[in-house]
């Protein structure tokens, strides 16, 4: 499976290959911070550079919604706002690595429901498979790491290529051409060496897709197959700020550190409550977090409380716009009712009390 060209085609991109010819192209990229624009050094600006030198021709518009620490779930969430609706002929999906905290069961219904989505919207998907140091032992025994091996099921079910960035640029430190170092700097997030070597396997994969009779334009589109998981989040919805209660001292604001997120509910002040009703079996709160952010305490249909008691990792600094959640899952299909309040954070490492909520999304 890892020998070159460390791509597996599936079903042929048709809206690249249409976009292509038509010589104006849109592409979208979702992910964590392997694929996150701000360092204008990774693989996907490194894609993006080599395509407009390979096709001058062609206008390129690009849709980089990929977030640094954010995963799956978080994109899940926000598709609607930051790639349906932009014209993606082509979105990569990249969130092999920072899907590996959440549970399996909900790693899968999340991605099914993120491709799900985004199919919707008429257009090719392309994962790509980046690498941690968790996955090091499978990639040098050929195995597949456990969160790749669930990707390139659901990529099986829908014909989506995957590209083996990861093993193809182990594959290259293995034949001396790559120096370990070069494309890891920090051990997680390639340079600008490391980077032009995971394009390099997406760029031949979209090289081999290129169209045999650029007349041909797009074929019809095609419905869905039946989703793997019927418990699946493709209807799962963010809850407008306006649909809750809010009791003490709230504002809403547009956060500078934030990418992508143009409006949090907020509060800094301890014993301020929301409350907030929704049909579905689970909910999602996602809110900005760093050493000055407050804690929460939550309970559904007057049950007992919970505390969000989000763990302060040390690499996280205030301002950084890093996002955690808070998820409940499968409650009863049914209406429910959730109480909120501000509280003083537990940790001894956070020094604030601010509550940024980004988001309450709902789960189907």
């Amino acid at each position: 499976m890892f020998e070159a060209p460390f791509y597996i085609r599936r079903k042929p991109l048709v809206h690249w290959a249409a976009a292509l010819a038509a010589k104006d192209i849109t592409l979208g990229f979702i992910g964590g911070s392997i694929t996150d624009q701000r360092s204008r050094e990774h693989w996907a600006e490194k894609t993006v550079y080599e395509l407009c030198a390979i096709h001058p021709d062609v206008s390129f518009h690009i849709v980089n919604a990929a977030v640094g620490a954010t995963n799956s779930l978080h994109a899940l969430f926000r598709a609607e706002q930051d790639l349906i609706g932009q014209g993606c002929d082509v979105i990569f999906v990249e969130f092999a690595v920072n899907d590996l905290a959440m549970p399996a069961v909900q790693r899968r219904r999340v991605r099914e429901g993120l491709v799900r989505k985004l199919l919707h919207e008429s257009c090719d998907l392309v994962f790509v498979y980046t690498y941690e140091r968790s996955m090091l032992d499978d990639l040098m025994a050929a195995r597949l790491p456990e969160s790749v091996a669930e990707f390139e099921d659901i990529a099986a079910h829908y014909g989506i290529p995957g590209v083996f960035m990861a093993n193809y640029a182990l594959d290259c430190v293995k034949k001396g051409r790559l120096r370990y170092e070069e494309w890891l700097p920090d051990g997680l997030h390639p340079g600008h060496c490391g980077s032009r070597f995971y394009a390099e396997p997406v760029l031949a994969l979209l090289n081999a897709e290129l169209p045999a009779d650029p007349a041909a334009g797009t074929p019809p589109a095609s419905a869905l197959p039946e989703p793997l998981l019927a418990s699946n989040y493709e209807n799962a919805h963010t809850l407008p700020f306006d649909r809750i209660c809010r009791k003490g001292y709230w504002f809403e604001q547009q956060p500078l550190t934030l990418p992508l997120i143009f409006k949090t509910l907020s509060s800094f002040a301890p014993g301020s409550s929301l409350e907030f009703d929704f049909e579905g079996s689970g909910f999602v709160i996602m809110i900005d977090f760093g050493n000055y952010a407050a804690d929460f305490r939550f309970r559904t249909d007057g049950g007992a409380w919970q505390y969000s008691d989000i763990p302060q990792e040390s690499w996280i600094q205030a301002g950084w716009g890093v996002m955690r959640y808070t998820a409940v899952e499968d409650l009863a299909r049914d209406s429910h009712h959730v109480e909120l309040e501000v509280c003083l954070h537990q940790n001894s490492g956070t020094m604030g009390c601010n509550l940024d909520i980004c988001y309450i999304g709902i789960l189907p």
